[in-house]
């Protein structure tokens, strides 16, 4: 990754450290340097976040489509007699005290 970065003439790279005296052109480079490395490594992990959710996306759209398979149609020799379905009993009571 290649970043280039233009300073305008009145700001310089001793400008953006506060509080520091003048020091030699390679401790600059280095501190500007560190800062590209750091900026580089947060891209970095932000791209392989960003690559975790797509691929987890990709493979929570990709489930159902297996689920979803045809089943196969019903013929009409095979056919038998369907169950009723279960009888449930309920119980209603009454929420409320009944007042005598």
């Amino acid at each position: 990754m290649i970043f280039i970065i233009s300073l305008s003439p009145n700001l310089s790279l001793l400008n953006l450290l506060p509080d520091s005296k003048p020091s030699s052109l390679s401790a600059r480079l280095s501190l500007f340097f560190d800062q590209i490395d750091a900026i580089e490594k947060e891209c970095s992990r932000k791209h392989e976040t960003l690559q975790r959710i797509r691929a987890w996306h990709q493979s929570k759209d990709a489930a159902p489509q297996n689920d979803n398979q045809p089943e196969p149609p019903l013929s009409l020799d095979d056919e038998t007699p369907m169950e009723p379905p279960p009888k449930k009993v309920v119980e209603l009571v009454n929420p409320w005290p009944v007042s005598s």
